[in-house]
């Protein structure tokens, strides 16, 4: 049996999205890590880039040194909402990995029968 260049296509295409989803889990895992890690530290503290978009204008930096305003117990909130909106959008990742799979899998045997 011979394998037309459509199915490989797809199937390359189903395993690059695999592969996208797991390496989505794996930077979100270190991220959510690194900001652990910080509220571990005694006075750590972070700051902010912030990029607005002006249609007109393109994009605006601006760098918010929030020690300025707000010492490292204060931030211990935020740092805490950034880890929980991570882990939610992990759970997005692993939906679709767990999705991206079945497709590859169901690929790989229609070109196996």
């Amino acid at each position: 049996m011979s394998i037309t260049r459509k199915e490989v296509d797809e199937i390359v295409t189903a395993a690059t999205e695999v592969a996208n989803s797991a390496r989505n889990i794996r930077d979100i895992n270190e991220v959510i890590e690194e900001i652990k890690n910080w509220s571990l530290e005694e006075g750590a503290l972070f700051n902010m880039n912030l990029y607005t978009q002006k249609i007109k204008y393109g994009v605006v930096k601006k760098i918010v040194d929030l020690e300025t305003f707000l010492s490292s117990d204060e931030q211990l909130p935020i740092r805490e909402a950034l880890i929980q909106a991570l882990k939610e959008k992990r759970e997005e990742y692993t939906s679709n990995f767990q999705e991206d799979t079945k497709e590859f899998e169901k690929l790989a045997k229609e070109v196996q029968r």
